[in-house]
């Protein structure tokens, strides 16, 4: 029996339903098929006002032609019906010349923002847009979400015909690629082509969902390090359920040329797989003139999505080292205990801190400091140990004055 799947798989590939087709389709399937037809229909009369709405974004151009702005709404409108949050995204857009003629546009996002209530993992750095979305407040007062760049010197399609040519370059599609990046889609990584280092100072859940060859996350590799820069460098694969279903059950592969390359390498989907994989092909890193994506496409929506979840655990690599800068505030009937993760803290995957009273043998558990020990008495000395655990096995303790 046909179902409704199979429908809808066929609408986003098509187009279309045959009627024969239409009539296999159970009575309660329909209404919802209904609903989804009508979306498809709005997509191939190009009206894109009459989309759902899951997001408000705002722009501020800067030195942007009139023409411009018709296109670049277009994309605004197809993120603002796949991007849910219920905080308005206010980006910056400017129109200038690039220093590089092969750079079409760019966008980073305006800030990044760890542990805050709603993060799904405290550890992670999380884009402006996304980590509002996840709060569900504005984290970032009065600065702009996302700042895109466009190259005024390209050889821009100005939607005057039936679509740009084989030298022209379809600015719609430029910034649907480039919004994507700017709402989380990219690694926080650098690389020293000198010494051939990696860094990455703030890993964001793209960081976490990258995997190298053996299952080690990119976010949990020591930075900086040559261990890191080898892995910018050699095969990375997406490692997110959403995208790993998307993808036909496949990790998807992302883009890690031998030779690193500033701006492209990581933050893409690998050019060679994704370039003509139709819809699937808007974060290959390199868009040919004359090539148009007007939708993000199954794979990017599913791990857009993925960047939304707590990434799974990482691979340990070593026993914790110590703690360091432990630090005990005792008072009347409790203490806080404060202190810092270890310094392989990233590689060995902590999983618990425990906190031992060493005048009471009473021991806690702990995932993040400070830690509150209770049931102290008054006018009694007290020092606290410290240890970090993993699935490989505990650190040396450490002691509080």
């Amino acid at each position: 029996m046909y179902t409704y799947e199979e429908a809808v798989k066929q609408l986003q590939e098509t187009g279309s339903i045959s009627l024969m087709n239409f009539k296999e389709l159970p009575y309660d399937d329909l209404e919802e098929l209904l609903e989804e037809i009508k979306k498809w229909a709005v997509y191939a009369n190009g009206n894109k006002d009459k989309l759902e709405k899951k997001s408000k974004f705002i722009v501020k151009y800067n030195n942007f032609p009139e023409w411009t702005k018709a296109q670049v709404q277009a994309s605004i409108d197809v993120w603002a019906a796949n991007f849910e949050s219920k905080v308005p995204i206010y980006i910056e857009a400017t129109w200038g010349r690039s220093s590089s003629f092969s750079i079409l546009g760019s966008a980073r996002p305006g800030s990044y923002f760890s542990n805050f209530k709603g993060a799904p993992d405290s550890s992670l750095w999380y884009p402006s847009a996304l980590a509002n979305a996840l709060a569900g407040k504005d984290l970032d007062g009065d600065n702009p979400e996302m700042i895109i760049t466009v190259n005024s010197l390209a050889n821009w399609y100005r939607g005057t015909g039936s679509g740009p040519s084989r030298t022209e370059y379809d600015l719609q599609s430029v910034i649907l690629h480039e919004m994507a990046h700017g709402l989380g889609f990219l690694s926080t990584d650098s690389y020293d082509d000198f010494f051939g280092y990696g860094s990455i100072d703030q890993p964001t859940p793209y960081d976490a969902y990258a995997q190298t060859e053996d299952g080690r996350r990119l976010s949990d590799l020591p930075s900086p390090s040559l261990e890191l820069g080898q892995a910018l460098t050699s095969k990375l694969v997406w490692a997110g359920p959403l995208g790993i279903a998307a993808n036909g059950g496949e990790k998807p592969l992302l883009y890690t040329p031998k030779k690193y390359e500033d701006g492209s390498s990581v933050s893409h989907l690998d050019e060679a797989t994704f370039s003509n994989a139709g819809k699937d092909a808007a974060m290959s890193p390199n868009l040919d003139a004359g090539e148009i994506f007007h939708e993000p496409g199954p794979l990017l929506l599913a791990m857009m999505q993925d960047l939304r979840n707590k990434p799974p655990v990482g691979i340990a690599v070593g026993i914790p080292q110590q703690v360091r800068n432990a630090q005990a505030l005792v008072s009347d009937s409790s203490a806080i205990i404060r202190f810092d993760p270890p310094a392989n803290a990233r590689a060995a995957q902590i999983t618990s801190y425990t906190v031992k009273n060493t005048k009471t043998g009473a021991e806690k558990s702990f995932t993040t400091s400070p830690a509150v020990m209770t049931g102290l008495k008054n006018g009694t000395l007290y020092s606290f140990e410290i240890t970090a655990s993993n699935s490989l096995g505990t650190s040396d303790p450490v002691t509080t004055n």
